[in-house]
């Protein structure tokens, strides 16, 4: 190796360590703190988990009512692509 190219690796290390040092100590002084409510509010939007979620039927009652015919009928156009192992 020549010492041109020591000399090029030695400044593209030493700028690297320049800019992760920059990157840290910036951090420090511009740092500022998360808000406590993340984001904000939007007028006519229902949180998650209200009453819109438990409008449909619960999974026990859709499971009861299954029909493993239909089901048999449905996955055949997946058989195309999937198996069942």
């Amino acid at each position: 190796m020549s010492d041109r190219f020591n000399t090029t690796a030695g400044w593209a290390l030493f700028a690297g360590i320049i800019a992760l040092g920059g990157g840290i100590v910036s951090s420090k002084m511009f740092h500022s703190e998360r808000p406590e409510p993340m984001g904000y509010a939007i007028e006519g939007v229902e949180a998650e988990g209200g009453e819109g979620a438990a409008a449909g039927p619960s999974l026990n009652t859709l499971l009861a009512s299954a029909d493993v015919a239909k089901g048999e009928k449905v996955f055949a156009k997946c058989m195309a692509c999937h198996t069942v192992n």
